[in-house]
Parts: structure tokens; sequence; C-alpha cells
């Protein structure tokens, strides 16, 4: 209540709210109240008395003046008022009061809106104060009139179905955290391990089809598909690795090496990594004969998490020891060891739309996402999710992830990045969302929980068709700019026929024996040594300069073999790039040890540069397209290899990285195979239609080179 003393014997009058009506001591209309008092048509006339302002007011809270305030604003004035007679007076009365002398007068309750909001703010009328605030104004309205239409209005949010597509029994669906029984293949085949039993469901026809049976003495704990969808590893309970193919429902390769369980598989290219509950990460080579070629030993508990990059640079791993591993390519130790998290970290994902960034998820102790710049290590966000994180998937076809989630709530959340804000929030599982798995075309996902029930849910929206591929050459190309190109390159190994044919196994069986038998490299080494030789050169022989899987007799045989020898102009092979020449002067000659360097490196030394041109390097794709007399801006590239795209691309040439749906960053496109190439680049037959002599002619007029 303010407190003021009255400036003569007029009662005072105060500025208060009506809920202190008392105050204002007014009167009835009609009443006598004494001589004293002033008639009402006196009250109506005196302005209300505020305190002077050369007195100090003292009170207990502020008090604002109504007569400033635009009260008007806020429709705070436009309610309808009573059409009885008897109160107009004292309303009037009680308005001087309250909102000052010069507060507007009622509106007709015929004007009035009777769906008035309280705290709907009307536009300011008033004149603009500024000299400049006409102008601005005059701008405004010049702006609006010019468009033709108003501002259109905001994107409502997508809309999420709250109930699954499709709902399927699966009997003997485990209740682990550390296992992953559910994977989607390119193929668009769902792999489920049910106990023993891994299930094949197609998710075209709805058919099922069952893949092998363990046996009574093991049990699947792992499934994960290849990337191009042809075959099926399996992680068993006794720690082995089994590779299936899923179109002949037979098993190909078994793989052994862990002590115990093997519960996470992860895919890249022809390396396949495992991780048990023995601890370790486990490399498997599936081109040669030993069970794997590397291990890597970081973890102090199981391994649970495990996914390679879409790149194929990093791996990331984790463990029921709250670490989050990154590994590389070059070294047995992580390059990185993030230790954030408090509970056990199953959760992992790379971003399809930014290098590097890396999500995970913590169990029921830790509850939060976090998400990684692995170039640096730094956390760029976490969000406490209220529930142990199980498993996380991003979306293809937008920049947004999904999230599953056990105790306590068992549901599944879409999130947007990087504002985190929920899309959506679904449940219907009964139990932890164990297991994720997202379709080839990024618009559904399905779940897997204890409650022995997969759930499949349409949350991504589709990606529109894409009629040309969006070029980057030189960071200049036009997405407008029709596709023109007068030849298309073709990589051999692995592009023109797929790695499971079995070739490239051979072929790497071959080097081992040459340097086993005739070139005295120890058995035990020679498969380390191959490795070591292809990541510093793009392949194996060229730092022994003597033999490579390049030559011309090998791309010979292996077209005659595929029955398309005849379809290709020329072949740019080995030779092509490494014309023979003399050998230099004996005295000129410098040996390097390489057997000696892998028993026992130095640090600072490194393998020397191979005078030999093979791919990936620079001056190998220059002198090809020299050699041929084609041109970097009409050619398109298909290779396997992302280091061969990332070349090709340097020097201005289009690229298709083959092997995988996931467009990764500096690749033009990306093809599950070959056989998909119609559909990605339509272009080339709709040229080809145009031209009569192209339709006439048994034989594709398009200048094509092969590059092995």
């Amino acid at each position: 209540m303010a407190l003021a003393a009255p400036a003569s014997d007029a009662k005072p009058r105060l500025n208060v709210p009506p809920s202190m009506a008392a105050a204002l001591r007014l009167d009835p209309v009609g009443l006598g109240a004494g001589p004293s008092t002033p008639s009402p048509s006196r009250r109506l006339a005196e302005p209300p008395k505020t305190p002077s302002p050369s007195k100090t007011t003292y009170s207990d809270r502020f008090i604002p003046c109504r007569s400033s305030s635009r009260l008007q604003n806020f429709a705070l004035l436009d309610s309808p008022l009573s059409p009885a007679k008897d109160d107009t007076p004292y309303s009037r009365l009680l308005r001087a009061e309250l909102f000052g002398p010069d507060s507007p007068k009622p509106t007709s309750a015929a004007s009035a809106s009777p769906n008035t909001n309280l705290f709907r703010f009307k536009k300011d009328h008033s004149a603009p104060t500024s000299p400049f605030a006409k102008a601005a104004a005059a701008a405004h309205h010049d702006c609006i009139a010019g468009s033709g239409d108003a501002p259109s209005p905001q994107k409502p949010p997508r809309k999420v179905p709250k109930t699954p597509h499709k709902v399927l029994d699966a009997p003997s669906l485990q209740d682990d955290f550390y296992l992953n029984l559910v994977d989607w293949s390119s193929q668009n085949v769902l792999a489920v391990g049910l106990g023993t039993c891994v299930y094949l469901w197609s998710a075209s026809n709805s058919k099922v089809t069952k893949l092998c049976d363990l046996g009574p003495r093991d049990s699947v704990c792992a499934v994960h598909w290849s990337r191009e969808g042809s075959y099926l590893s399996i992680g068993t309970g006794l720690g082995d690795v089994q590779i299936w193919d899923s179109s002949r429902c037979k098993q190909i390769r078994n793989m052994g090496g862990h002590q115990t369980r093997t519960g996470v598989l992860a895919w890249s290219s022809c390396i396949l990594s495992s991780g048990s509950r023995d601890k370790n990460i486990l490399q498997h080579d599936i081109r040669v004969p030993s069970d794997y070629i590397s291990k890597f030993c970081g973890h102090r508990s199981e391994v649970c998490g495990l996914k390679w990059s879409h790149d194929d640079r990093e791996l990331a791993s984790g463990g029921n020891d709250n670490q989050l591993l990154v590994w590389n390519q070059r070294s047995q130790q992580p390059v990185l060891r993030l230790t954030e998290h408090t509970a056990a970290v199953k959760a992992i994902a790379w971003s399809p739309h930014q290098q590097g960034l890396l999500a995970s998820g913590g169990g029921t102790a830790d509850r939060c996402i976090r998400f990684w710049n692995t170039a640096n290590g730094n956390v760029l966000n976490s969000i406490d999710t209220g529930s142990q994180v199980c498993n996380l998937a991003w979306c293809k076809n937008v920049n947004e992830l999904v999230s599953t989630h056990g105790y306590s709530q068992n549901q599944i959340m879409v999130w947007k990045y990087p504002s985190m804000s929920k899309v959506a929030t679904l449940t219907g599982h009964t139990m932890r969302v164990l297991y994720l798995a997202s379709s080839p075309d990024g618009q559904m996902v399905v779940t897997g929980a204890g409650d022995e029930t997969l759930r499949f849910w349409n949350i991504f929206p589709s990606v529109k068709t894409q009629h040309r591929i969006e070029m980057e050459l030189d960071g200049k190309y036009s997405k407008d700019q029709s596709l023109k190109c007068d030849c298309l390159l073709f990589d051999l190994d692995d592009t023109l026929y797929p790695f499971n044919s079995g070739i490239a196994a051979d072929i790497m069986k071959n080097i081992q024996d040459y340097m086993v038998h005739k070139l005295g490299v120890e058995e035990s080494i020679s498969l380390e040594l191959c490795v070591l030789l292809y990541k510093q050169y793009g392949t194996t022989m060229a730092g022994l300069r003597v033999f490579t899987n390049g030559d011309r007799a090998h791309a010979s045989r292996a077209l005659k073999r595929l029955g398309i020898e005849d379809c290709f102009e020329g072949v740019v092979c080995f030779e092509t790039l490494n014309p023979t020449s003399p050998p230099a002067p004996a005295d000129e000659l410098q040996i390097f040890d390489i057997r000696k360097h892998l028993a026992h490196p130095q640090p600072g030394v490194e393998l020397p540069k191979s005078p030999i041109l093979c791919k990936p390097s620079r001056e190998a794709m220059l002198q090809a397209l020299k050699v041929a007399s084609i041109n970097p801006q009409t050619t398109i590239l298909f290779d396997d290899s992302f280091r061969n795209i990332e070349a090709a691309k340097q020097i201005g040439i289009r690229t298709v990285l083959v092997g995988t749906s996931e467009r990764k960053k500096g690749a033009d496109h990306a093809l599950e195979s070959l056989h998909n190439m119609k559909e990605a680049l339509p272009e080339l037959w709709e040229e080809a239609e145009k031209d009569e002599d192209v339709r006439n002619s048994s034989k594709a007029g398009i200048e094509t080179s092969v590059i092995a």
C-alpha cells in the first residue's frame, strides 16, 4: 500500500489496482453522504490529485502511472460495458481514478469484439517521434506493396506418426544391452538374431528366410550387413565371426580370434571390425585367409559399440568402461580417448552431413547424448535425455537423428540437429528399446525390444529424386548446368566386379605368395607388409617396384571373364603409366630395407617416395588423362576407393563412389553398384536417346576408359 502525506484536507486520491478499491473511499451514487460529500458532478470534474514531485514518496512496491502507459495498445479498454445507465457515473469515476482523466471513452458493445484477448498487443498507430521513423515506415510500406503478398506464414512443424506402421513378432529376441541383433541391408532385407538362429525378412515382399542355426551350444550376439548388402556378418557367443552369402544362404568364412562373445560388428569396405567381451577389437580382412590382420587394445571392459566413419578413416568404439575411443587406420593406439560419459557407451553414430561429427549416448547412470568434433576431441553439445541411451542413428535425408531409450521410459525420440529440439517422442515398447536400424531410403526405422516385437516407424521425410549429379567442379558448378560428358572412367577391381566375386582375395593371395617365395619376406609379416604398402603407395607392390594387380594382362583377363572386353575404347593400366625405362646405375640406387623398418621402426623415419605412378597419387591421375587424351571437365570417374575419388576431384574430374549408397564429402554421387547407374545418371541416357546414331547402333556411343 502506498504511503503519502495528504496535501490538504481533501481526501487523498491514489492510483491503485482494482483489488485495492477500498482505498478509493468512493461513496455510492445516489445515497446521502452528508454535507461534506461532494456531488457526483463535482467529483467527476475534479482531476485526481497526485503527490507533489518535490515531496518524497515512500512505498513498498512500484505503482506505474496509468496515464503514460499507452494501455490502449493492449486492448484493455475494448471490453463492452454494462448497458445499465445507473452504472455509468460510477464507471466513469472509476476509470478516471484508475486510468487518468485523459483515458479514451469506452467503445460500444456493438463494435467490441466478443473474442478479445486480454493480452493481445495491437499495432501502435501513434505518430513516430523520430525524424527517421517516417522514412522507415514508408520504405516498409513500399517493400510490402512491391512484394504483392503479405509475408508467408511460418512453416508448421513436421508431423511424425505416433503409431508404428507395422509390428512384427520376434520370439526369443534377447533383452541384453550389449548385443546388436537387428540390421537393415541396402538391398532392403532385415536381419534379426533370435536365440541361436538368424532370420531374413524382405521388406519388399514380407518373405521370411531362415539363414542359419548355430546349434544349442552357441548363440547369435550380433548381425551386421556389408555395405552392398550381399554379405551378412554374424558374431557368436563362442567368439567367432561368421560371414554368410545371403543370396545362397551359405557360410563362406568363419574367423576366430576372440576369447568370448562377439557382440558388435562394423564394416569398412573389405575390412570387418569386431568387438568382444574380451575387451579387444579385431580387424578382419575377408580377402586374406588369416583370421584377423590386427588387434586394437584400449578398453578395460566389454566393447559394446563400434562404428566406422563414412569416409572409412576413423573407427569409434564404446565400452562398458564408460570410454569412447577413436582409432585411425595408421595406428593401433587410439588417437582420442573421451571419458566424459559416466555409463556404458553403446550408442555411436557418425554424421553423414558433417565430417568428423560423432554422436554418442551413455547408459542408465549417464542418460546423455554428446556430440564430438573428432578433429580436436572437443565436446560440441550435450543433452540429458532422462533415460538410458541404447542406440543412435542419423537420417541421411535431413539433419536429424533418432535415439532409442531404456530405463526408465522406453521411448524413441527424434531430434533436430544442431538445435536438439524434439521433433517427436514415440512410445509403444514395454521394455528397453535396445535395437535400431534404418531403411535404405532413410525414411523408416525399425526398433526392437525385449518385449519380443519389432516396430516399424515412418519418421523421416523422403529425398526428392535427383535428376542430375550436383557437381562441385572448382566450387563453381551450377546445379542448373546440364550434365555433359564424353568419357566414363571405370576402376576395375571391386568396381566393375564386386569384391565378393573372390578375384580380389585371389590377387591378395598371389601377392603374398610372391613376397614370401620370391622376395624372402617372412610369411608371418607378409600380410602386415601388404597393408602398410597399400596405405603408403596405393598399391601393394609399388614400393617393391616389381608387380601390381593392375597390369595389362590382369585387366584383359578380368574384362574377358566379365564378358565386357569389347565395351571399352581403351585401357589405362600399370604399363601405361609406368613405361619401361633403362635401369639406373648401381651407384645411384638407394636401397631401403623395408623388412628392417617394419621389425624395428625408428621415429622420424618414413617410407621413401616411390617413382612408380599409381592411384591415388595426383600425378598418376594427370598422367592417365594425358595418355588417354581426355578432358577432366567432361569426364566421370567410377571408383570404389574414396582416396581415388579425392585425388580425382583435385584435378577437376567428376566422381561417383561405388559400393555405398551414402554420398561422402568430395564425391559427387554414390552408387551401391553399377547396376544403379542409369537411375543416378539419367542425363546420359537422355542425351543418347536424342542422338539418332546412338539409337540405331548396337553399342553405346560414349567414349569410355578403364583404370585398373
